[in-house]
């Protein structure tokens, strides 16, 4: 699998490389500029990989949809509004793989973190604090927003009306239908996420910790190497794992 590597200095692209050999890819690196010519790798490799920046992304799927290749992109830092609009114009186009995390056990964790969503009634309110390393640049990152996609979108409710960014000064009495969202930057952590449901008599807390970013680079090739053969669309990496179709009855409120 010859796999075109969107950037080559970023700390996961570093380890993307090294990683590379143990799963029988091989790397073509590279870039691309709106302002030049697609890099001749694109149409060398594949499949795509971008771990890099989220204002190259529009530049790249252009690229990648001439040559006609899948792609997977992990970069985060996209506005909602830009993220869908960039899905809506491409997928139609080629298969495209977007998902905030890669790694299996965080996909495991938006699993549960859905079915605790469904279970629970409204009177658990959910929120959440995720923490990662000083240099991150986006906040909150890719992972802690699809958290907040499959709470908003198994409780109904709007996505953008419910989130709350951090919380500050008199903003009076927390509505039921809102998710906080609270990032914190520091030190050398991988990254963490907590997701609170916080219920009248009892709380429930879901954690996932990251300890290398090696399962990074390992969830991002596997979903280079599912999505080869797949017709355009957009894909997440919980269909590659199949955790779309485990489902699990809804309970009522006690």
């Amino acid at each position: 699998m010859k796999v075109f590597l969107n950037g080559t200095q970023g700390r996961l692209n570093k380890t993307l490389q090294e990683v590379a050999p143990d799963v029988d890819a091989i790397i073509c690196t590279g870039g691309t500029n709106p302002r030049e010519n697609p890099n001749p790798g694109i149409a060398e490799s594949d499949v795509i990989i971008d771990f890099s920046y989220a204002k190259a992304t529009r530049s790249l799927l252009e690229h990648a949809a001439k040559h006609n290749k899948p792609i997977v992109i992990a970069t985060t830092g996209h506005p909602l509004d830009e993220r869908a609009a960039l899905i809506e114009d491409f997928s139609p186009r080629i298969p495209i793989v977007w998902s905030g995390n890669y790694a299996l056990g965080v996909n495991v964790f938006f699993y549960l973190v859905r079915q605790a969503a469904k279970l629970l009634g409204p009177e658990f309110h959910p929120e959440l604090v995720e923490l990662h390393h000083a240099r991150k640049k986006d906040s909150p990152g890719g992972t802690a927003e699809r958290i907040a996609d499959i709470i908003c979108k198994e409780r109904q409710w709007d996505r953008h009306a419910s989130s709350s960014y951090g919380r500050h000064g008199l903003i009076g009495a927390r509505p039921d239908e809102e998710i906080g969202i609270h990032a914190l930057r520091c030190g050398e952590v991988t990254g963490e996420h907590i997701v609170y449901f916080a219920g009248p008599h009892e709380r429930i807390e879901i954690v996932q910790r990251s300890q290398s970013k090696r399962s990074f680079a390992l969830g991002a090739f596997h979903a280079a190497r599912w999505v080869l053969d797949k017709k355009p669309g957009h894909y997440i990496m919980e269909d590659i794992l199949g955790l779309n179709t485990m489902d699990a009855p809804k309970l009522e409120a006690l």
